[in-house]
């Protein structure tokens, strides 16, 4: 796994493909079980998606955090931020109508 990660880092699409795929169960799960006001399930798989490509590009190789982990930890977090942003947009809508 760790070549195909290095490949995919230096740009390779195939590479990325293949991680994407490689992860796309977790994708569905996670997807599957939260949600966003707004966000149908698949804009979510896509958020998720996005996720594990930025994960490949700060993934470091050397890291003792093994690729699998760091991936469900940036689509975790990248959702937690998302419903973050939803609870802050409805609280400021609240306090500015009249």
């Amino acid at each position: 796994m760790r070549e195909v990660i290095e490949r995919a880092k230096e740009g390779d699409q195939e590479a990325k493909l293949y991680i994407i795929n490689k992860f796309m169960p977790l994708i569905y799960k996670t997807s599957m079980n939260v949600y966003v006001s707004g966000y149908m399930e698949e804009d979510l798989r896509q958020i998720a998606i996005v996720s594990v490509l930025k994960a490949i590009e700060k993934y470091k190789i050397d890291s003792p955090t093994g690729f699998a982990s760091y991936v469900k930890a940036a689509i975790m977090n990248n959702f937690k931020y998302l419903i973050r942003g939803k609870a802050r947009e409805n609280y400021v809508k609240s306090l500015n109508e009249t």
